[in-house]
């Protein structure tokens, strides 16, 4: 008789884990949080732009997204298979937030 086996491999839970974790961090922006208190929660943006040097399709391609203008500036941060973008508005407040995945 032969039997199988099955093999997990433990990368993709961690993977899953670490996307959970991001996902989770990210939700924690709460609107009127300030722009210091969002780059003390997560860091330095993969991408920013202010809605003066923005390129017209400012998105990161391969991950989903909210079309939305800029109102003054927009945080944009990955880990993973996780994006957030963050729009702060003049007074250096988050006004709008988005969490998607890839």
């Amino acid at each position: 008789m032969v039997w199988g086996a099955v093999l997990v491999s433990p990368v993709g839970c961690d993977v899953m884990t670490a996307d959970s974790e991001a996902r989770g961090k990210f939700k924690r922006v709460t609107i009127g949080m300030s722009e210091e208190g969002v780059r003390d929660m997560l860091g330095n943006p993969y991408k920013e732009y202010s809605k003066d040097n923005a390129p017209s399709d400012y998105y990161i391609h391969g991950y989903e997204y909210e079309e939305r203008s800029i109102g003054n500036w927009v945080l944009i941060y990955i880990k993973g298979d996780v994006i957030c973008y963050v729009y702060i508005n003049g007074a250096g407040k988050v006004e709008h937030t988005f969490v998607g995945g890839s």
